[in-house]
Parts: C-alpha cells; structure tokens; sequence
C-alpha cells in the first residue's frame, strides 16, 4: 500500500481497528474468533498494567494525556468484547468456508490467495484476514471446496475456485 493511503500516527492502527465497528450493519452483532477475542483481553491486561503505572508515578502534561489515552483504549476494548459474539471454529464440515476458516482461492489466471474469514476487530489485510462482512467474504461463506463463485471485485467480475478450507493451526 502506497505511504501516500497510511497515518503516522502512533495508534492509527488502534483507532482505526476499533472504528471499524461503526461499518457493522443495523442489528448486526460483532462476530469475532475465540483467539480475536483473546487478543483483544490480552492488549486490555496490558493497558491496565499501564494505567496502573501512569496513575502510580504519572506528573506532568504528557502522563496525563497518556493516562487518558489508555484509559479511553481500555474503555473502547472493554465495549468491542462486551459486544462481541465470540464464535469457536467447530472443524466438522472440514471443506465448508465459515468464520474462522481460512480459504485459499485460485482466480481464473491460476494465481491462489490465502484468506481468513474474521470479525471487524480483527482484520489484517497484509495478513489476508478479511471482514466476514466484506464482498470476498460475502461470496465464498458457505461454499465448499471445488466450488467456482462470481465475484464483483473493484477490476469487474472474477470466477474464484476454491482450491483448501483449513482451521486455524
């Protein structure tokens, strides 16, 4: 991704992954995986032992600012779990696509991508972990291995094979 589309900002990532909630259509609950979920509890454990810091030897402007910083972090995790609809990857209907499943498709010029299905909490596109809410996503859930599925990519329309279905490791 060109520098020209990315912040510098030092928790650009933090609040851009928890903006991502707002993109949750009306009703929608924000599924996530058990090890999403566990991520999550961990970066909270760690800001508390921040927090716990800062309150403890904190003076002066920038603590300050930095206390409120975790604290609003820790306030927003706490709401993102609160609200998540944790889901455990059952490994039955081994070559069925489903949240928490990785997928990997071969595109009509032969050339195979790896992709996990995941909450919007959790994405990673340089990883290839999708929104179970996106297009790709949309087109490929529920599909099984062998299957060839239209997909509407930004480039117009691709069939996609469904080459492997995989648990994580």
């Amino acid at each position: 991704m060109s520098k020209a589309f990315t912040r510098e900002s030092d928790d650009s990532g933090e609040e851009a992954a928890l903006s991502r909630a707002s993109t949750l259509p009306s009703g929608a609950r924000n599924r996530m995986t058990v090890d999403g979920a566990e991520r999550l509890q961990k970066e909270l454990a760690v800001l508390a032992d921040q927090k716990a810091q800062l309150e403890e030897t904190g003076e002066g402007e920038i603590s300050r600012d930095e206390l409120r910083r975790v604290t609003s972090r820790m306030q927003a995790l706490s709401q993102r779990l609160a609200d998540a609809e944790v889901i455990a990857i059952s490994e039955s209907r081994g070559d069925e696509v489903r949240f928490g499943m990785f997928v990997t498709i071969r595109d009509a010029g032969g050339v195979e991508d790896e992709y996990r299905i995941v909450g919007v909490d959790e994405v990673d596109l340089e990883a290839g972990w999708i929104s179970w809410l996106s297009p790709l996503a949309q087109a490929i859930v529920g599909r099984k291995i062998g299957d060839v599925v239209q997909f509407q990519a930004p480039a117009g329309e691709k069939k996609l094979h469904i080459v492997a279905v995989r648990p994580p490791s």
